[in-house]
């Protein structure tokens, strides 16, 4: 038995104690279950205010010549969506006419392929290479159902992700919306004034950045797409909106987005790749001396190795959605860790 430092008994808690110890532990668990299972939702919940905090200069902006919310909010929706049109526009014109230039050549592809006197026919036209085909095509309806549960899921992982991108756009118009009560309610919690000033410098990092970053894919992609025009490159709008979207990955994605451009142009030729290396190679460093400073010289202050970790973090945390959310949030972070460490950091200047 058990005696306490004066020999008597231990004083152990009551039995109601272990139940409410039990009960928060049982709590805690159901609550990471749950958030684990609508973990979509929260993704969708988080791209939504993302996107809002982002969107919200753009809306004051406007607010300055039509003063009501939901007008200004309207406005920004419908211009996204011009341009949106205007881009899904320019790249599914070419690619359907692509398109239809296969189907007309489908018949004359395969009269060729099955004629002896092309070297390619002549090939198939083989004993050997007959029996092949014949035994693949009887193998093919196992093939078939045994792909059909990947593929299945493919299909379903993917209409997840537009439900999920569906419902992150609901979302952010709802955020747009009620902004600026949330900014009312988070000022009352916060109470301090100082917690104010770190809380709207936080939300402005990321909204300098979300609508620099913006202008600086867009300017990526119309400067691709001039050049790629100009020089004969195979589908220039396509490779414009690749280069734009890649854009928006930090540190890396400029350079992924100029390998693909210079790859759809070797397959012209040597000459053209060369000419596409050369403009990637003067445009980047243009972007990275000039426009990128002007842009972010205030909203992110990051060093280069915490830009890259952040990215790299990002997209194994979360793809390429992570990549991009990753560099204005750890700017927010910072902003944070500052004014909680505010008096050692004094501490450490003043030394």
């Amino acid at each position: 038995m058990a005696h306490d430092a004066g020999g008597g008994r231990a004083a152990y808690p009551p039995l109601a104690y272990y139940a409410k110890v039990t009960l928060v532990v049982l709590a805690v668990l159901a609550g990471v279950a749950l958030f684990w299972t609508a973990r979509s939702v929260w993704v969708a919940v988080f791209m939504g205010l993302f996107l809002a905090v982002g969107l919200d200069p753009m809306v004051r902006r406007i607010q300055r010549v039509v003063p009501r919310r939901g007008l200004a909010v309207l406005v920004l929706l419908l211009a996204l969506l011009v341009v949106i049109g205007a881009l899904l526009y320019i790249v599914l014109r070419p690619a359907v006419a692509e398109l239809t230039q296969l189907a007309n050549a489908l018949p004359g592809l395969v009269d060729r392929l099955t004629s002896p006197k092309d070297p390619v026919g002549s090939y198939l036209n083989r004993p050997e290479v007959r029996d092949s085909v014949q035994k693949f095509l009887k193998r093919l309806p196992a093939l078939v159902t045994g792909s059909a549960k990947p593929v299945l899921g493919a299909v379903g992982s993917a209409l997840s992700g537009l439900v999920t991108v569906g419902a992150s756009l609901v979302l952010m118009i709802y955020f747009m919306l009620a902004w600026p009560r949330m900014v009312k309610h988070a000022e009352r919690l916060l109470r301090d004034r100082e917690r104010v000033e770190v809380a709207h410098e936080s939300l402005g990092k990321i909204g300098g950045y979300v609508t620099g970053q913006l202008c600086v894919s867009v300017l990526a992609g119309v400067s691709a797409y001039a050049f790629l025009k100009i020089a004969g490159v195979p589908y220039p709008s396509l490779l414009a909106v690749v280069v734009g979207v890649c854009d928006f990955i930090p540190q890396v994605g400029a350079t992924i987005g100029a390998v693909i451009g210079i790859l759809v142009a070797l397959s012209e030729s040597i000459g053209l790749a060369v000419a596409a290396a050369v403009f990637f190679f003067v445009y980047q460093h243009v972007e990275n001396y000039l426009i990128v400073p002007r842009v972010f010289s205030k909203t992110v202050a990051l060093s280069p190795v915490t830009v890259f970790i952040s990215a790299l973090v990002g997209v194994t945390v979360a793809g390429f959605i992570g990549a991009v959310v990753a560099l204005p949030c750890v700017a927010a972070v910072k902003v944070v860790l500052r004014y909680v460490f505010r008096d050692r950091l004094a501490a450490l200047d003043a030394a």
